[in-house]
């Protein structure tokens, strides 16, 4: 019995040692957070997440993207009609009717575009069609201006004043002519309006997916 009562004793006291040594510990973890492995508080997100995580913002920020996007979209769509347009006709006139002209006269005409100077070849003919007279100024179904002066103005050496020239007549609109036929459009200026269209219709969808 006298040495069964000190185990238990001995046993007790260890007991307790454990459980001061834990209730310390757990004390000590409050205290320090950071220390024995124990999750660490969490960072406080920088003034560009904020700005990101704001509802109001991002809302502020997709309005805006979908208006420039759209206002793009708007022209691009306006530029494609506009060269599908002139790629018809161009394509129309293939089948008017052949006619012999005459060059009255020869000129550069001059424009001033957004600060820029560019030029663009200007010509008068005459020609005849079912027996009445026409005056026509059109080489081809669109004028073109550009900033390269000698470019325009060997253009317009080709057509000297009394020169002979065939003259290409809309048979149901005979007032109506050109000098040059077929499109003058390329493949390369429909790749970008498709290129322009793909963009900004994505930009404009995707400012409606974040709102």
């Amino acid at each position: 019995l006298s040495c069964e009562l000190p185990n238990k004793m001995i046993g007790f006291l260890r007991r307790q040692e454990k459980h001061n040594r834990a209730a310390a510990f757990s004390q000590h973890n409050q205290s320090h957070p950071n220390h024995y492995g124990t999750e660490a508080p969490q960072r406080q997100p920088t003034k560009f997440q904020q700005l990101i995580m704001n509802k109001t913002f991002t809302n502020s920020l997709a309005i805006f993207t979908m208006t420039f996007g759209a206002v793009n979209a708007f022209k691009t769509v306006s530029d494609f009609v506009t060269h599908f347009r002139y790629h018809y006709r161009g394509i129309q006139t293939t089948h008017w009717k052949e006619m012999i002209g005459s060059i009255e006269e020869v000129d550069t005409e001059k424009r001033v575009v957004q600060n820029r100077t560019v030029y663009a070849p200007k010509v008068r003919y005459t020609y005849q069609f079912e027996d009445k007279d026409y005056t026509g100024s059109e080489i081809g179904v669109m004028k073109t201006f550009v900033e390269d002066q000698n470019k325009v103005k060997k253009e317009v050496d080709q057509f000297g004043v009394g020169r002979k020239v065939f003259v290409y007549v809309n048979p149901e609109e005979p007032a109506e002519s050109v000098l040059l036929i077929g499109s003058p459009m390329t493949g390369k200026e429909f790749a970008v309006d498709f290129l322009n269209m793909f963009l900004d219709f994505g930009l404009v969808i995707t400012s409606l997916i974040l709102l």
